[in-house]
């Protein structure tokens, strides 16, 4: 039995159903390419750094509104430099309202300096400097 025949047996109220359901299915996929295509860049962009993240954290910052292209290019720094930080670590971070172009380096030099000093102690410094800076004005 051809499609075709499958479809002239089906009354209008079903054609009128299934035509429902596939133009549901062309916007869902439609609106998870939307989606995923501009998240896709900074996916391909980290796997090929050798620092992978997962596409559900990826969609998970858009939902919080991190800015990837803040925290994925600040990511692969810290990995390229052999410091070892999590992504959730560097959202982490970026979510508090740390500058990640300072924050990064300056935990990168502390690790090579074998500095006893943890990320989110970098990031408070950090945050506490641009506090003072705002409180002197």
């Amino acid at each position: 039995m051809t499609p075709f025949r499958l479809f002239a047996q089906l009354n209008p109220d079903q054609l009128f159903f299934l035509a429902a359901i596939v133009i549901v299915l062309f916007i869902v996929f439609g609106m998870f390419l939307l989606i995923s295509g501009s998240l896709l860049r900074y996916w391909l962009q980290a796997f090929l750094s050798g620092t992978p993240i997962p596409m559900v954290q990826l969609l998970g910052m858009r939902f919080r509104r991190v800015a990837a292209s803040k925290v994925i290019p600040a990511g692969i720094m810290a990995a390229q430099a052999g410091a070892r930080l999590s992504w959730p670590e560097i959202e982490s971070a970026y979510l508090q309202g740390a500058d990640l172009e300072k924050v990064i380096p300056a935990f990168i030099e502390a690790t090579k300096q074998n500095m006893n000093l943890t990320f989110d102690e970098i990031v408070q410094a950090e945050r506490n400097e641009r506090l003072q800076t705002l409180l002197k004005l």
